[in-house]
């Protein structure tokens, strides 16, 4: 009888210890976090991106002009930013008070009215200009620009042409842009039948402000960057 308890006692002993050794712990599995690769543009994406750079407009400026008020009796200041426009290769500004109207000027009017202003000076200097009742302006010529009203539709792009003189308000004088009507280019597509024209525009200057312009009109495109490489090679 001890015998068969015995063996039975060492069955179980037998059986428990093999249990406990065919006991399994789960496998780990854990994959690692691997970044995305980064994803080079296309040549098309690469040529588009460079294109965008290239004709983004570059600011030069802060500066400011006068506008007339409604009755045209006083004149109130406006900000301005001067820009060069790479795709019409002009210069030209956007005001304050019409953020989406650019005006902007090629090389051959940039001259007209540098020498318009030449005169101006001359003549304010020299006690010429007229201040009469019946006489508080002058015409001295005039040339071209480009009028883009840059809204969502771009509905207005004109080239008007642009009256060169001078004007006196309270007994001040102001160089005068006289911006007038002409015909756009491009018709709003949500109003077909709206009179296609731009309108008519009186901008003034002082001295200080249209000679802040006329110096933006000497500027070389590529200029800042070649100034920031030359501004690496001294450090």
């Amino acid at each position: 009888m001890k015998k068969i308890i015995a063996l039975f006692t060492f069955a179980a002993l037998a059986a428990s210890s093999f249990a406990t050794e065919s006991k399994e712990a789960a496998d780990v599995y854990e994959l690692e976090e691997i970044a995305p690769a980064e994803i080079s543009p296309s040549k098309r994406q690469q040529r588009e991106e460079e294109r965008k750079r290239k004709s983004a407009p570059v600011e030069l400026k802060s500066s400011s002009v006068f506008r007339y008020n409604a009755f045209e009796t006083d004149v109130s200041q406006d900000d301005t930013a001067i820009f060069y426009y790479p795709t019409m290769k002009e210069i030209g500004f956007t005001a304050t008070s019409t953020k989406a109207l650019i005006l902007s000027f090629d090389k051959k009017s940039q001259d007209d009215i540098k020498a318009a202003f030449e005169t101006y000076k001359t003549q304010f200097e020299n006690k010429e200009l007229l201040n009469k009742k019946s006489k508080t302006s002058k015409i001295y010529g005039k040339t071209k620009c480009h009028y883009l009203y840059d809204t969502f539709f771009k509905d207005q792009d004109a080239e008007p042409e642009v009256r060169l003189g001078y004007v006196f308000v309270k007994k001040s004088p102001y160089f005068l842009l006289t911006v007038e009507e002409s015909k756009t280019k491009i018709r709003n597509p949500v109003d077909k039948d709206r009179d296609a024209k731009t309108k008519k525009m009186k901008i003034l200057f002082n001295k200080n402000q249209m000679q802040t312009l006329i110096d933006q009109f000497d500027y070389t495109p590529g200029a800042e960057n070649k100034t920031e490489t030359e501004a690496e090679k001294t450090e």
